[in-house]
């Protein structure tokens, strides 16, 4: 089957001290008696920025560290004989996919995203599965239907972006492609 690379990459955080002297300066109409009076200094032990500098003088850089390998005793086996892939048309499609499906007469019928736009279709029988592979409605869903399979790897990413104050005049394919692009 292979083997697969895992690599988590350490966050680096490093800034300097920030300067305490502009604490003391006198400003006239400024009413500092309810101000704190005690400053911590920059050693303090409990910051998140206090415990990434210290990791960083005992432990080396995350680029000399080994990625963790997994092998053939990490992955799983599963038996796929009653289960179809399928790759919806629409994205808004798959949060209504079991109620479409059990409509047209598929009851027994076990949903599970795969990501992407694939959904695994388990049914209960072979006939079943013959049926639904064969059923009209379901092209109208789908534009793949494929038998599942233990080295499936979907094609694409699903990314949801939040575009605020955009003119619906500005809804443009071209518009999209830009995003998309960046």
């Amino acid at each position: 089957m292979g083997s697969y690379r895992l690599h988590a990459n350490k966050i680096l955080f490093e800034r300097e001290q920030k300067s305490r002297a502009h604490i003391n300066v006198k400003h006239p109409g400024v009413n500092r008696a309810h101000a704190p009076t005690a400053i911590h200094s920059g050693n303090n032990k409990g910051t998140f920025a206090f415990i990434l500098k210290e990791a960083s003088l005992y432990h080396s850089s995350a680029e000399s560290k080994p990625a963790l390998v997994l092998d053939d005793s990490c992955t799983k086996e599963r038996d796929f004989s009653l289960s179809l892939m399928g790759k919806v048309k629409e994205v808004s499609t798959i949060p209504n996919l079991y109620i479409i499906i059990s409509k047209e007469g598929f009851q027994s019928v076990k949903l599970t995203y795969l990501g992407g736009l694939w959904v695994l279709i388990k049914l209960d029988s072979l006939t079943a599965i013959k049926k639904f592979s064969n059923h009209v409605e379901e092209g109208s869903w789908f534009t793949l239907i494929k038998p599942a399979r233990n080295s499936f790897v979907f094609d694409e990413r699903i990314v949801l972006v939040y575009l605020e104050d955009l003119p619906i005049r500005a809804w443009t394919d071209n518009m999209f492609s830009k995003v998309a692009s960046k």
